[in-house]
């Protein structure tokens, strides 16, 4: 079920001493906080409050906020709250109904779900309407009057998420929007297990002329130097070279746990010809998104990072250099891109590039 309401209000300036609230997450915390048995109930009816509040706040984006635990055996859906506020000219450039992505990973198994936020669960597609339909650009007034919408969305439903005792990292994605992300832990059954995935994809084999896949610092050319986990950061660059569609490079920290250790030992060869010891395996996603796309281009990899020996608890550094686009016949049309690297239920990015 969606609930959703809007209003749209003429854009204003801070009253003089008013403390005001910008990010994704305060307004989660404030604004969208509600007891969590409510979020079950008819929620419709708080909407034009929050709203209210809303539109008299400096904030421009997507926030959500959801119930911290569920009971699987008493409720059968996840519901979100979230809330958009944007200019005339921003709806106009990226209707919600069209870019609006929910994204979810089961951590316990480190999977990524996503979900189109507002399309109808009964239709099989979801295109954009004619050209001939979509409304005018705005201008003046029209283009800087801020719009704010609340809506209620069930995340598993949407994301078609398996319903077991676990917990789901949320977040939602509108192209170059990301919100805060929230904690939901299902609860009422037996936690499920898993473990470290094998390598994917495995570097490139030495003297074939391909620098990627690669999990050397020196090909990644990035570094997190001074950054605390969890973190991470992304280049995308369209045929870098010769046999590249994608060049993808990228670092990160994050926090091991015994999920990421290798119950084997696990050595690699790495493109110079060296072979080194995998002491961790890091599972990450890539989307990509397109202006009016419903889904993401999606990558799944498990990243090895390189180390004698890693122990539950330690901060690691790993590095990736691959080509998102290898191995298939898939292409991306001239336009502006964003992307986001999903890794422990993280939502970094966005990582914005070209195509010409």
């Amino acid at each position: 079920m969606i609930l959703a309401v809007a209003t749209e209000l003429p854009a204003k300036g801070p009253l003089k001493g008013e403390k005001r609230m910008k990010s994704a997450e305060e307004i989660a915390k404030s604004i969208l906080s509600i007891a969590e048995e409510r979020y079950f109930k008819d929620t419709e009816s708080l909407f034009l409050d929050m709203e209210l509040k809303l539109a008299d706040i400096d904030f421009k984006g997507v926030a959500i906020n959801a119930p911290q635990h569920i009971t699987i055996k008493k409720h059968e859906a996840l519901p979100i709250i979230m809330a958009i506020q944007e200019t005339g000219l921003r709806a106009w450039e990226f209707p919600r109904d069209y870019n609006c992505i929910v994204a979810a990973t089961d951590m316990t198994t480190r999977s990524v779900y996503f979900g189109q936020a507002f399309r109808d669960p009964k239709a099989e597609t979801f295109a954009m309407p004619p050209q001939a339909q979509q409304p005018p650009r705005p201008s003046g007034a029209s283009a800087v009057a801020l719009s704010t919408g609340l809506s209620k969305l069930d995340a598993r439903m949407v994301a078609g998420l398996p319903w077991r005792t676990d917990k789901y990292r949320l977040s939602v994605v509108m192209f170059d929007w990301v919100s805060n992300t929230v904690d939901v832990i299902l609860e009422g059954g037996a936690p499920g297990q898993a473990s470290a995935p094998g390598v994917t994809p495995p570097p490139a084999a030495p003297g074939q002329g391909l620098r990627m896949p690669s999990f050397l610092p020196g090909e990644a050319n990035l570094s997190t130097t001074g950054e605390k986990p969890p973190f991470a950061k992304l280049t995308l660059q369209p045929n870098p070279e010769p046999g590249i569609k994608l060049g993808v490079r990228g670092a990160f920290t994050v926090l091991a746990e015994p999920f990421h250790l290798p119950p084997a030992p696990i050595e690699l060869q790495e493109i110079n010809g060296d072979k080194k010891k995998v002491g961790a395996v890091v599972p990450a996603t890539l989307a990509i998104v397109g202006k009016n796309w419903p889904t993401p281009l999606r990558c799944d990899w498990a990243i090895p990072v390189y180390a004698d020996s890693i122990k539950s608890g330690d901060a690691i550094q790993g590095y990736l250099s691959i080509d998102a686009l290898a191995g298939g016949a898939l292409t991306l049309s001239p336009g502006d891109y964003a992307a986001y690297l999903f890794m422990e239920g993280h939502c970094f990015g966005p990582f914005q590039f070209k195509i010409l």
